[in-house]
């Protein structure tokens, strides 16, 4: 149940919209006062879509960014993301191809 209702709001992350500020302020505020297992579960569906061929849709791309790079949302500090090197490797992968020059802070 959990994983569908985040990924059918990640279906309206698409074109600039107040549709999509809705849906994009919906992920991020979930993100921010849910616990480590719902956190895990908004990461999967973002990154899982970005991991596909280009093009990706904005909405999706925009509050990617927001949530890797804001310190607010301590994406980094979450358990999930240290879980095996594999997670972590893909999950820095993604942050270095969306902002090369803003390398992950991996500092708990």
């Amino acid at each position: 149940g959990r994983y569908l209702v985040v990924s059918a709001i990640a279906n309206q992350l698409r074109f600039p919209s107040t549709h999509t500020y809705l849906g994009s302020r919906m992920v991020l505020a979930l993100f921010s006062k849910s616990d480590d297992v719902v956190c895990e579960c908004i990461a999967r569906v973002l990154v899982e879509r970005i991991l596909v061929n280009r093009p990706f849709p904005w909405g999706l791309l925009v509050t990617l960014i927001e949530l890797l790079r804001n310190p607010f949302y301590a994406f980094w500090n979450h358990s999930f993301t240290r879980e095996s090197p594999q997670i972590a490797e893909i999950l820095t992968a993604v942050s270095t191809s969306i902002h090369p020059s803003d390398p992950p802070s991996t500092a708990a």
